[in-house]
């Protein structure tokens, strides 16, 4: 089978609920949030609808949005993670933050005994980001990393049905992404480029689907955005996969 394509939720929190074992059932799982730019507020929006969670503590590096957050959410605020890692009451941790400060954040919490939901991606290169799961698993803490599309209904029932052979043997299977509208320079700037941010949930995504890694990979890009031009980064990639299937 060959693949072409072109280029955060409760579900997700629920799963980081349930690894927290040490957790009482009386009691709802307290959480530290470092980050509130994009991705945080997305989580704080799911944060207000899980009873079974509760906010103790925001981390931002703008002491005005963090105390903000804290007072809306009643919790503790500050500019720096340490004093959320050092809270023994706060059994888990959802690093928000931009892309180059994941790695460090997560085996900062890992080690600190918090289990740790993460945005994409954990590390810069394949070594950190096995040493993120290494930590956890040394720590005996659960590290989620948030791809999404696995808990969006329409991927989770399409992945379903074609392992249970709805469609019969697939031959092709096409995915088209569109990061719309375009994030600002600075995102971009501190992304580690469209294949770690932009085209990973497609990798994914076909991992989820197919439960088989490829045999081959070939793939070009262009960039017609001088600003992305200007960074070495692509604004369009098409990339093919072939399958052993």
């Amino acid at each position: 089978m060959r693949t072409v394509f072109s280029s955060p939720g409760r579900k997700f929190l629920n799963n980081l609920i349930r690894s927290s074992k040490s957790m009482n059932q009386d009691k709802p799982l307290r959480i530290a949030l470092i980050g509130l730019g994009r991705a945080g507020r997305f989580h704080l929006q799911s944060i207000r609808t899980l009873p079974q969670i509760e906010l103790a503590h925001v981390v931002d590096v703008d002491p005005e949005q963090a105390a903000r957050i804290g007072s809306d959410f009643n919790c503790a605020s500050s500019t720096d993670m340490d004093a959320a890692l050092e809270d023994t009451s706060i059994e888990a941790v959802i690093v928000a933050t931009p892309t180059g400060e994941h790695y460090q954040q997560i085996i900062a919490s890992l080690n600190a005994g918090k289990a740790v939901f993460s945005e994409k991606p954990l590390g810069n290169g394949l070594n950190e980001i096995r040493e993120c799961f290494s930590t956890s698993q040394k720590a005996g803490k659960g590290l989620f990393v948030g791809f999404n599309r696995r808990f969006d209904p329409s991927f989770s029932d399409l992945a379903s049905q074609v392992q249970a052979g709805a469609i019969g043997s697939p031959q092709l299977m096409r995915l088209t992404s569109r990061d719309s509208p375009l994030p600002s320079m600075d995102y971009i700037r501190t992304s580690h480029g469209i294949f770690h941010d932009c085209i990973v949930h497609d990798f994914d995504m076909l991992r989820f689907i197919t439960h088989e890694d490829p045999i081959e990979v070939y793939a070009i890009g262009s960039n017609f955005v001088e600003d992305i031009r200007d960074l070495k980064d692509l604004d369009n990639v098409l990339v093919s996969l072939k399958y052993e299937s």
